[in-house]
């Protein structure tokens, strides 16, 4: 009879007695496994998985855009589907997200229209720029007619740069004349040199003008497609949407569901509130530099607004507007009154409209709908939001802020209490690595 302490050599033994007569269990070897329960295996499935679900995402991105736009959406406004569900009896989920679409559909006409006023603006705009050149242009032969009338032409020229555009080309034509060629003389060679070149480009011009209106009727097709499938997702997602936040809970552990409904929640809390006042912001902030830009005579003002209030979602961001308001006001003065058309105007005006909508933005909007969901001073905003633009352009720049009110949350929850505690001799490791 074999000594109990001795060791079977056989790997694997399959009618092995123990001392007490029982069959001792047999070694597991790779044999025994399904492929995908070798660790090594089953983690280059998974990466092979992911890398999989995110090209398909790309390739069905018709589809998958507007699904992912729409989970978005149902999750900004999950809290308005819900106070409209239980506020009235009669608005169930379905409805109370019927609703919610049809006033987005609402909200894309007028959208629409204010769009429609924002071209006729643009063009008004780009005409009033070709007429202020057309008029520099005839009073330079006026001046070349009537030099003696010289300073009554000029000072009949529209405010703004236009005087000093002026100058320079009656500069340049009288240093073209001193060289013996009429700057007219010297459009007409280089027209006639390069004349097979503009051919060239025309018809490439041409050619190029069809495939824009094909690539225009397209995207306007895509567009309403995109939109229908957005609303579609989003119907369903709305009216689902406590069930698949009931499936989250469920996968969590019990001994765990507590800490990390916690966090979820405090996350929840400071990315919804976010997003969600700052969208509110925005849109408020595009009434005002709509308006006000109007009001100070800055030509487009209804194109130049909304955009403004859309980079006001990345703090101070805003200021863009303010040197291209000011080339505007130049390139185009006018307004309700003289004044407006001076150069002094269009230097302190757009500035003025900016620090009066930040002043808004910090003093009303933000602390009345976005409060402090974030709780973020402003260097702290200000740094994240910098080196969000760094590593990532735009989107980091977006993405900065409730990415690092997050991190901040997670650090103060899992990493300072156990800091703490090691500070004071009571552990001795304060990574949140450890199995204790």
């Amino acid at each position: 009879m074999p000594d109990d302490h001795e060791t079977n050599t056989d790997p694997t033994p399959s009618t092995a007695q123990a001392s007490d007569g029982a069959k001792s269990p047999r070694a597991i070897t790779w044999r025994d496994v399904h492929l995908w329960q070798i660790q090594p295996v089953r983690d280059v499935l998974l990466a092979a998985l992911v890398f999989f679900v995110l090209y398909m995402g790309y390739v069905l991105s018709v589809v998958t855009v507007p699904l992912l736009l729409a989970l978005t959406l149902a999750y900004l406004f999950e809290p308005v589907v819900t106070w409209m569900s239980s506020r009235w009896n009669r608005i169930t989920r379905p409805i109370a997200a019927g609703i919610l679409i049809g006033a987005a559909v609402v909200v894309v006409l007028i959208a629409s229209l204010v769009a429609t006023l924002a071209a006729a603006q643009a063009v008004g705009a780009a005409r009033s720029v070709v007429a202020n050149a057309s008029q520099v242009e005839q009073a330079l032969e006026q001046v070349a007619a009537e030099p003696e009338r010289r300073d009554e032409i000029r000072a009949a020229l529209p405010g703004g740069f236009w005087p000093e555009i002026y100058d320079r080309l009656e500069a340049a034509r009288e240093a073209a004349g001193d060289a013996g060629t009429e700057p007219a003389e010297v459009v007409v060679n280089w027209l006639r040199a390069n004349a097979e070149t503009i051919a060239t480009r025309a018809a490439r011009t041409g050619a190029g003008v069809v495939e824009a209106l094909i690539g225009a009727v397209m995207g306007v097709f895509l567009f309403f497609m995109g939109a229908f499938f957005t609303a579609f997702f989003f119907f369903f997602i709305s009216v689902g949407y406590p069930k698949v936040i009931d499936f989250l809970k469920s996968l969590v552990p019990d001994d765990h569901n507590e800490r990390v409904v916690d966090l979820a929640s405090q996350f929840d809390s400071v990315v919804a509130g976010f997003v969600r006042g700052r969208l509110t912001i925005a849109f408020l902030q595009g009434i005002f530099f709509s308006v006000g830009y109007w009001i100070i005579g800055v030509p487009a003002a209804f194109i130049i607004g909304p955009v403004v209030a859309v980079l006001s979602i990345v703090p101070y961001l805003a200021m863009i507007g303010i040197p291209i308001s000011v080339v505007l006001m130049l390139l185009d003065p006018g307004g309700f009154f003289a004044f407006q058309s001076h150069w002094l105007w269009a230097l302190a005006a757009p500035a003025g409209i900016y620090f009066l909508g930040q002043a808004l933005d910090d003093y009303v909007l933000t602390p009345t709908i976005q409060g402090k969901a974030t709780n973020l001073d402003t260097p702290a905003i200000l740094f994240a939001t910098i080196a969000g633009g760094t590593l990532a352009g735009v989107y980091g720049m977006l993405l900065a802020i409730p990415v690092a009110a997050c991190l901040k949350i997670a650090l103060r929850e899992l990493f300072w209490p156990k800091f703490q505690a090691w500070a004071k001799g009571e552990r001795a490791d304060f990574l949140p690595l450890s199995k204790e």
